[in-house]
Formats: C-alpha cells, structure tokens, sequence
C-alpha cells in the first residue's frame, strides 16, 4: 500500500505535466493576436468657413493702423503697379499676422481699390 501512494502521485504529476504540455502547444501555435485597432467612427463633416473679401481682411489685419486712402494713394502714384504689388506682397510677408494667402488677397483689393 504505501508503494501505491507514490505510484498514483506520480501518475497524477505526468497528466498534469503532459496536460501543461499539450496546453502551450495549442496556444503556441495559435500565432501572436491582432494588433489592429478597432476602426474609428468617421469624423463629421464641419461646414467650411465663409471666405472673408478684400475688405474684410484689410478691416482685420491692416484696419487699426492703416487707412485704405492712405494705401491706395500710394498705389494710385506707383510707377510700376505689379512690380508695387510684387514688392507690397513680400513686405506684408513679415508684417503683421496674415497669412500669406490673405496678404495676396488684401493687396489685390487694395489695387482694385485705388482704380487699377
């Protein structure tokens, strides 16, 4: 009797083991999870701002310091007006917080503005 004891624990210890074993085989061989990530709701559409005019970004940007009389004199008596533009443009590029998009846009309305 008290070698039977051994013998069953024994047995006990190589199912668990052999059990343990065919475990780590399946999962092992399953191949690492996906490591997508779970798709994402689309983003709504937000309405596009309403693009500002000639005169509103002027009334922005240049309207506290400059007055549109005084600007388009200057281009009124220039002697080249795209060479003016070109130059007015490059300026605006370094002074005050426009965009340069927009510094296009307000030195076109300003030439528009003095007749040319």
């Amino acid at each position: 009797m008290l070698q039977s004891i051994p013998g069953r624990v024994a047995a006990i210890f190589g199912v668990l083991a052999a059990a343990a074993v065919l475990a780590f085989a399946a999962l092992a061989h399953r191949g690492p999870a996906p490591t997508t990530p779970p798709a994402m709701p689309p983003v709504p559409a937000v309405a596009a701002a309403p693009e500002l005019s000639g005169q509103n970004l002027f009334d922005r940007h240049c309207g506290a310091c400059h007055a549109i009389r005084d600007l388009t004199q200057a281009l009124r008596h220039a002697p080249d007006r795209y060479e003016f533009r070109r130059k007015t443009i490059e300026f605006l590029r370094k002074h005050g917080n426009a965009s340069d998009e927009d510094d296009v846009r307000i030195v076109d309305f300003l030439l528009q503005a003095s007749g040319g």
